[in-house]
């Protein structure tokens, strides 16, 4: 099986890369992957293992070691517009004349692409999908509107473009059966948004955490940075590879892989945590036991607005605010009397603010700042 592989990864014509992107795009890409591997975890697979820009942009395949089927996918984000059926395959919508002009522009499109990687493995169980944060407005066989669906099949669309792209794929590769194969290739629409991906990412891996382990699931966004760190460079190496170990080594990341980096989680700073060295503090310095509870409550709620990006403009005000401050004192020492001489010149410009509900923010930004310096 892993020969199959590297014939198709060390093979120039075959192995194309998923195309050209934009910075925006690439980010999407890297979220997207990082959503999928836990959606695979939430899942509990067994095993998997994503190449990066080896076959298509991205490749998934149920073992690092012993695959016996592969997922391509081809990851492309849209700012403005649906897709279309003439922008996916490069072909028209209806049979024509000038059908034949169209048929070198559906040779370089989508979906052709997915049929032609999928059909290339003999020996995997192959399946190709079309990712997007925008649906495709393509008619279905049944009256509906792939756009209105998360998850289509090509097989699915109407018979019209079905004898189109049947034509055109014997036309250009000259493999009757391959248009056999069109309920293996999908059209399939994420809601990762394309103007902030990060934080979308961000409250996906903070529920999967708060679920498998809730006292680490204020670290979301320490993880998620990480594994941004981890499979960006995947994607740049190109160089051919003399075993499937060695393409795994350069351009995959596992199952085990992200196992390792949850097991990583022990070794990060958990800002919740250290709140508790502050809250001592905050009792020895005459604090009763019901305010550091609401300091606590408060804090707690803050960090896990900043973790999903959830804040209101005032929120958001208050925030830049402190981090102006502990910018301008960052030589000071971080004690009680500094909590307390910070208090003295926030509480009047936040009147609607308790000072149990100040304190909280004034905390967790401060152990925030330390934790980003380390």
């Amino acid at each position: 099986m892993t020969e199959d592989i590297l014939k198709y990864i060390n093979d120039k014509d075959l192995s194309e890369s998923g195309g050209k992107h934009n910075q925006k795009g690439i980010e999407f890409q890297k979220y997207w992957s990082i959503l999928r591997m836990f959606e695979l975890m939430k899942n509990d697979a067994d095993d998997f293992l994503l190449l990066f820009e080896a076959i298509q942009d991205i490749a998934e395949f149920d073992s690092a070691t012993k695959p016996k089927s592969v997922t391509i996918y081809q990851i492309k984000k849209s700012d403005r517009k649906e897709w279309t059926w003439n922008k996916l395959t490069g072909l028209p919508e209806t049979q024509n004349n000038k059908q034949n002009a169209k048929y070198e522009a559906f040779k370089e499109s989508i979906i052709c692409k997915l049929f032609y990687s999928i059909e290339s493995f003999k020996k995997l169980n192959s399946i190709g999908v079309f990712i997007s944060n925008s649906g495709c407005d393509i008619l279905l066989e049944s009256g509906d509107n792939v756009a209105t669906s998360t998850k289509s099949s090509i097989s699915e669309l109407s018979n019209q473009y079905i004898e189109i792209i049947a034509k055109a794929i014997e036309t250009i590769y000259t493999i009757p059966k391959l248009n056999q194969n069109l309920n293996r290739i999908f059209l399939e629409r994420t809601y990762l948004p394309v103007d902030d991906p990060k934080t979308y990412c961000i409250g996906y891996v903070h529920n999967f955490l708060n679920e498998r382990s809730p006292r680490h699931s204020g670290q979301a966004k320490s993880l998620v940075d990480a594994l941004i760190v981890s499979i960006s460079p995947l994607g740049a190496k190109t160089e051919k590879c003399k075993s499937f170990s060695e393409v795994v080594q350069r351009q995959g990341y596992s199952k085990a892989s992200l196992l390792e980096a949850l097991s990583n989680l022990q070794t990060i700073p958990d800002a919740i945590e250290l709140l508790d060295f502050w809250l001592k503090d905050l009792q020895d310095s005459g604090y009763s036991a019901f305010d550091i509870v609401k300091v606590k409550l408060t804090a707690t709620n803050i960090y896990k607005n900043i973790v999903l990006g959830n804040f209101s403009t005032e929120d958001q005000k208050l925030i830049e605010e402190i981090d102006k401050f502990l910018s301008t004192t960052i030589k000071d020492k971080k004690d009680i009397s500094y909590v307390k001489r910070a208090l003295a010149i926030f509480r009047p410009q936040n009147p609607k603010k308790t000072e149990t509900e100040l304190i909280g923010y004034l905390l967790i930004r401060i152990i925030i700042k330390c934790v980003d310096q380390n």
